[in-house]
């Protein structure tokens, strides 16, 4: 669980004029962050619901959720050209892709809410609270500069997993909690970024609202359960400490 790191395939690349572009946002930009943040709320409530309720779906393997989520990542990606017609399927392979994170992380977030029910709560809440903070202000801020260093995240996210594959051999705790909080910063400014570039690949006419759903919906899943895992860890210690 430690490992979860975030996907790169079919990011755009990288650019140094989208950090700096401080233009205030179109009107079609507005319409596409519409469809956009209501598709992520869509995907997000499928996921919630794949947790809490007990359906068919409790029953399969996490490795179930683990294909379906990639079968819809790779689908949705290399349909993205496509007419708007294939729209309709595509928003079946982002809910599928949602079911899949539910499937993949339920037992791991049932267990959590059985060990403290605050922490999952608290997860939840802060990780949509820090969504919504950092998504609005790459929206409106003036001088965007400082939240969008694509390149200082990327590093990040580099050294984030080159630490905890040393860390696979080492186990030290020190490292492990360190690698969460920087986890923690890692994916906050994913979010800022991941919204930037959206706003980038609207001005260039690019209006795949179902992929920019899907790449801010799994930043929003990604810091909650970075999260979870923060406090579950903080808390196990706290624990320990009580009973000695």
């Amino acid at each position: 669980m430690d490992n979860f790191t975030k996907f790169n395939t079919g990011r755009p690349y990288f650019n140094v004029n989208t950090i700096l572009d401080f233009a205030p946002l179109t009107e079609p930009q507005k319409v596409h962050l519409t469809k956009v943040y209501t598709t992520l709320a869509l995907s997000a409530l499928i996921t919630f619901l794949s947790v809490v309720i007990n359906g068919p779906w409790a029953l399969l393997h996490p490795l179930f959720g683990v294909l379906s989520v990639l079968g819809s990542l790779f689908y949705i990606i290399f349909t993205k050209t496509s007419r708007n017609d294939s729209n309709y399927k595509r928003l079946v392979a982002l809910l599928f892709f949602s079911l899949g994170l539910g499937i993949t992380y339920r037992n791991y977030v049932l267990q959590a809410f059985a060990f403290n029910p605050e922490i999952v709560t608290t997860a939840l809440m802060g990780s949509i609270g820090i969504f919504g903070s950092f998504s609005l202000a790459s929206l409106f801020m003036k001088t965007r500069t400082a939240m969008y260093l694509g390149a200082l995240i990327f590093s990040l996210s580099n050294y984030i997993m080159m630490v905890n594959f040393a860390n696979y051999f080492f186990r030290s705790k020190f490292v492990n909690n360190v690698t969460l909080i920087l986890g923690l910063f890692l994916f906050v400014g994913y979010i800022a970024f991941d919204t930037q570039m959206v706003l980038k690949e609207v001005k260039n006419g690019n209006e795949d609202y179902i992929y920019h759903a899907m790449m801010l919906y799994y930043d929003l899943f990604a810091l909650f359960l970075e999260l979870l895992i923060y406090l579950m860890e903080k808390e196990k210690s706290k624990s320990k400490k009580d009973k000695n």
